[in-house]
């Protein structure tokens, strides 16, 4: 009843706040002073497209302004200005809904698991490989706990700190009470890094079905040295191991930014994880794009935007073409269509059934090539093995 009360709170509390922010925008400012972005409705992204669309390069956030009845035009002029707005969990007037373009807040990713974990380690990329090399180096083990007096130490010392250190303010960071639902739920449970008697990372993690999903991480204090020492690696290859123990052959360890240059995404590449469209679920946002604008242009050079296509695939727009991005070679299975940003718009252009018609003319669609052929086997000697 109590964990029931608390959620309709929530929920309650949330619809309150769409409700305020439906009707009002915010405009970001760069240092200097000129036009970075504006974005109508929820604030959520303000941090989200601060740090991707301008490199952190933000002085202001101008107080919340009323749309009035002038949405649309505010919107266009916003991207005429600076090449971009971002309409956030709100639903846009109908002559401009046709010009957004739909990014999931993150792309979930999921590794299909071999028959063994031998085979697993023989399809890695050596740079997993090194990560593994570390793990045993430093003689790291790991423990399986439910103890629900875990849960303040996890969310105080291990997942709090890490994740704020790591994404500052466009941090996702699980509440205690969150934690200890999700660990009392069916297949709940913490999975401990040990260093001897030291327990120096944690992943809060589940048994879903035939899937093993890593929740929430972090590691202890937030120690930049212990990141290094390759802690986090150790959640995620014990995380195989975990999965391998339980004989599920499913694994995923949750999402990353909509980027294909995205740093986590590549982290979880490298384990084997690839783009998953079924799981691909979160909220999204709307773009109104300027290709024109020397800011968008900028941006779609930095950042590959993933999106959701037909039958289960994903599709690309970029500056780029799928040579110029390291990994694409990773997720091309999961890639129908790519569009690569043209220096002009070209007129006349037939409708590509993905794209906003508005933004037809200014991509080209680029042809895929072939998968890529699997990787040389790479051995490894040692394994480390689970704690008791």
């Amino acid at each position: 009843m109590i964990h029931f009360l608390r959620r309709l709170r929530n929920h309650l509390g949330y619809r309150l706040f769409i409700e305020r922010t439906r009707r009002t925008h915010r405009i970001v400012r760069r240092k200097d002073g000129s036009p970075g972005f504006t974005l109508f409705g929820n604030p959520l992204p303000l941090s989200h497209f601060a740090r991707y669309y301008l490199e952190g390069d933000t002085a202001d956030v101008v107080t919340p302004l009323r749309n009035g009845t002038n949405f649309t035009r505010l919107a266009r002029q916003a991207a005429e200005e600076s090449g971009l707005a971002v309409v956030a969990l709100i639903k846009p007037p109908r002559d401009l809904a046709a010009d957004l373009l739909t990014v999931p807040r993150f792309v979930d990713v999921c590794t299909a698991l071999p028959e063994s974990i031998e085979e697993y380690r023989r399809r890695m990329k050596e740079t997993a490989l090194a990560d593994v090399r570390r793990i045993i180096k430093f003689g790291y083990e790991y423990q399986i706990s439910r103890d629900p007096g875990l849960v303040s130490e996890f969310y105080h010392r291990y997942h709090r700190p890490s994740i704020s250190s790591r994404h500052w303010d466009d941090a996702h960071i699980l509440t205690e009470a969150g934690i200890a639902e999700m660990l009392a739920a069916e297949g709940g449970e913490f999975l401990r890094v040990m260093d001897g008697d030291t327990c120096v990372a944690m992943g809060l993690n589940r048994v879903e079905g035939d899937l093993y999903t890593l929740h929430r991480l972090g590691w202890r204090d937030a120690c930049p040295e212990l990141h290094k020492n390759g802690v986090v690696a150790a959640i995620y290859w014990f995380g195989a191991m975990r999965a391998y123990a339980l004989g599920l052959r499913r694994l995923t360890p949750g999402g990353a930014a909509p980027y294909l240059e995205d740093g986590l995404l590549y982290c979880k590449a490298k384990w084997g994880s690839r783009l998953d469209w079924d799981r691909t679920c979160y909220d999204t946002w709307q773009l109104l794009l300027n290709p024109a604008h020397p800011q968008c242009r900028a941006f779609l050079s930095r950042c590959s935007l993933i999106l959701r296509g037909p039958r289960g695939k994903f599709f690309i727009v970029s500056a780029k073409a799928p040579s110029e991005c390291s990994q694409y070679a990773a997720h091309r299975d999961s890639i129908c269509a790519w569009f690569r940003l043209r220096g002009e718009p070209l007129a006349g252009r037939p409708a590509s059934g993905l794209l906003p018609a508005s933004l037809d003319p200014w991509f080209d669609s680029i042809t895929l090539g072939e998968a890529v052929p699997a990787q040389a086997t790479v051995r490894l000697q040692g394994e480390p093995v689970a704690a008791r």
